[in-house]
């Protein structure tokens, strides 16, 4: 991570002043006494074997969050990262495996705590979507849902990132970031050949309904600290179905592949 914040300040003596006067404010800051204002923003991230395994990917998403309508500081952004590796690393976070929660209030002030993974009770598609529409109500302040909900549709991946009532044919005129886990997903369906498409989430009952060929399409959430989670009451009974669970469950796969890398390199270390 040094050498990442060594080259995001590289020609650019002001920012790598603010990121080093944001360190030491965090050092220098009282534990007791201190108070985080009104939260602003709340990202939760997966971690396993003492790592955040996309934590690269969350960082670009970070980048792409608001808070008050204005862009996060790049120091900021820096300390996470370099907090998130030197905690972890000393072994000094109680949670091993587990979710790394950081919050922003409205004054810019951040914190980062730990605490242990909680798999959902309810992966319904219905309960699927509903948090879909809390994650989307976030991203109408932040500019990026920590949990969207899409579908399969044979080569087509539907992406619900698409803002109600934009009626253009490329996407959102206004597009909403994708969140770390979201671009994971997004580069493994196009290296699969699937075609992405950005639809609101207030069109995805439709589309479940009616599908390709008038077959109902496969719905899953991707969620930053729950991964890829399929629909646990579809039941894919025709083959196109079967294909579109198929494409979910080499996803799940890929990302599960992902924590058991990142367990067994701290087990190495």
């Amino acid at each position: 991570m040094s050498d990442e914040i060594d080259n995001q300040f590289i020609g650019d003596p002001g920012q790598l002043r603010a990121y080093e006067d944001f360190c030491r404010a965090q050092r220098e800051r009282p534990e007791e006494g201190f108070a985080l204002g009104e939260p602003a923003l709340i990202c939760r991230w997966r971690m396993v074997g003492a790592s955040v395994p996309a934590l690269a990917r969350h960082l670009r998403a970070l980048r792409a969050r608001r808070v008050n309508g204005r862009a996060l500081p790049a120091a900021l952004i820096a300390w996470v990262g370099q907090h998130i590796e030197l905690s972890l690393d000393r072994g000094t976070e109680n949670a091993l495996d587990g979710v790394v929660m950081l919050v922003v209030d409205v004054d810019g002030s951040a914190a980062m705590s730990t605490g242990p993974y909680a798999p959902l009770a309810d992966e319904s598609a219905s309960a699927l979507r509903a948090r879909a529409m809390c994650a989307a109500s976030e991203a109408n302040a932040s500019g990026v849902a920590p949990e969207v909900l899409c579908l399969s549709r044979g080569e087509v991946l539907q992406v619900c990132t698409k803002p109600a009532g934009d009626q253009s044919d490329n996407g959102a005129s206004t597009p909403l970031a994708s969140c770390g886990c979201l671009t994971l997903v997004e580069q493994l369906a196009a290296m699969r050949g699937h075609r992405i498409e950005r639809i609101a989430l207030a069109d995805a009952d439709d589309v479940d309904r009616s599908g390709a060929n008038g077959e109902a399409a496969s719905v899953f959430l991707v969620s930053d600290e729950h991964g890829i989670v399929a629909a646990s009451d579809a039941v894919p009974d025709t083959p196109a179905q079967r294909r579109d669970a198929a494409f979910i469950s080499f996803l799940q796969e890929c990302y599960s592949k992902l924590l058991r890398a990142a367990s067994g390199a701290r087990g190495r270390g």
